[in-house]
């Protein structure tokens, strides 16, 4: 792999970044503490994760069922068979026949078919429990882009309110000046159709709050009436983390869903070595005893025992082509797990480019509405201070404070965009790129 990745911030000596998984809670330096409860009841009560956990379930029962294979198999039997005739008892007398035996059977690994098994089993594992670690990820950065979204929408739709009540404040202002005489009706039209812009923009924000609202209600496991939030408290002046400068592309050998995709070529692999060994023979020991008698009260004094010790070899001779299709068949999973390795290589390094390049192109963009917003608060002190000495109309401050009010809402969202940013560099690059 490359040395670092293209589009990180470059510096003259390697970073120094820990190499270990980051399971720390990495949505924590946004110090808000109501995304801190959000995450908790999502990873709480989340059906996809729950999904994901009992598949987790299942590639340990079955390990657990392939290493219960390679251990020594007792059986304990008891019948009670009523019989005749001269083909069971000569005299040709009816009778019953009780009997207690104990069977055992171990299968001979000589080839370590079993251990391989197993070990395949485990890599069956490992990688549910990578998968698992990919949708607690995905879970985490889901709800933390949503929360964005919401706060975002729902500061808009506040300034986005308190814009519209000037609006109305300023069209009632100048329809009692073309009343009075003093203004032709003529400009009535730009404020009006301020006004109904302002108004449908209104309605979009509030759906979009609600649409982020109810998808954190989704991710959190709970109904949309039931999920409160507090949107008055203040989250635009904590800054968000810096990306750390020479990231290395090393970083994403942690990454779950590199770890599963690694850890199912390794089973595939396990499996096409066992389809070649079925061509040998398989030996498994074998030990019985037991007791028989005519009356269940004499089982115990037992009128005949037996016992018996084997070793018993198979080896299927004409099966019709099942050996050679089970060998074509692995090896094809080879190919294709092969292939999915790759495939989770390339994605890695794509998501984490262009995350790093959104991340960027957002913080830029922050910047840039910032500089706007002070630049939009100068011209409102001009136009309220040229006002009051007589020197300016009040139309002049009535649009320095929209536009204020519009740089504003950009601003919001230039901000939310950063934080989403952010995520979705976190969830590229695996969980944070400390440890």
């Amino acid at each position: 792999m490359p040395e670092r990745f293209h589009a990180a911030p470059a510096q003259t000596k390697p970073a120094a970044v820990l190499m270990t998984p980051a399971d720390g809670p990495w949505w924590h330096p946004f110090d808000d503490a109501q995304l801190d409860k959000l995450v908790e009841q999502a990873m709480a009560s989340s059906p996809t994760l729950a999904q994901a956990t009992a598949r987790l379930s299942q590639a340990q029962a079955r390990l657990q069922t392939q290493q219960a294979a390679a251990a020594p198999q007792v059986s304990l039997s008891a019948a009670a068979v009523r019989q005749g005739g001269p083909l069971l008892n000569a005299a040709g007398d009816t009778g019953t026949l009780w009997s207690a035996q104990v069977q055992g059977q171990m299968t001979l690994d000589w080839l370590g078919l079993l251990q391989t098994a197993q070990a395949a089993r485990q890599h069956d594992a490992q990688a549910a429990e990578q998968t698992l670690a990919v949708a607690r990820l995905l879970l985490q950065t889901e709800v933390v882009q949503q929360y964005w979204r919401w706060r975002a929408a729902h500061d808009e739709w506040q300034l986005a309110t308190l814009q519209h009540a000037r609006q109305q404040q300023a069209l009632g202002a100048l329809q009692q000046r073309v009343q009075g005489g003093t203004v032709a009706a003529l400009a009535l039209a730009p404020v009006q159709q301020a006004l109904a812009r302002a108004e449908a923009d209104l309605a979009g924000l509030l759906a979009e709050r609600d649409t982020a609202l109810n998808q954190l209600a989704w991710l959190t496991g709970q109904a949309p009436s039931t999920l409160n939030l507090d949107g008055q408290a203040a989250w635009q002046g904590h800054d968000v983390p810096d990306v750390p400068a020479g990231l290395p592309s090393q970083l994403l050998v942690r990454r779950a869903d590199v770890l599963a995709a690694q850890a199912g070529l390794q089973a595939a692999l396990m499996r096409a070595g066992m389809a070649r060994q079925a061509w040998w023979p398989q030996l498994a020991l074998t030990a019985s005893g037991g007791q028989a008698a005519s009356n269940w009260r004499e089982l115990l004094q037992a009128t005949a025992r037996s016992w018996g010790l084997g070793l018993v070899g198979s080896l299927p001779v004409f099966d019709g082509g099942r050996r050679q299709a089970d060998q074509r068949l692995a090896d094809a999973d080879v190919q294709a797990a092969a292939a999915a390795y790759q495939q989770a290589v390339f994605t890695a390094f794509r998501e984490v480019e262009d995350a790093l390049v959104g991340q960027r192109a957002a913080s830029q963009l922050g910047q840039a509405r910032h500089q706007a917003v002070l630049s939009a608060e100068q011209i409102t002190r001009v136009a309220r201070q040229r006002l009051a000495l007589g020197l300016g109309p009040a139309q002049a401050l009535w649009q320095a404070e929209v536009d204020e009010a519009a740089q504003r809402r950009e601003w919001v969202r230039a901000q939310a965009q950063q934080r989403q940013a952010h995520a979705s560099l976190i969830r590229a690059l695996g969980g944070s790129w400390g440890g």
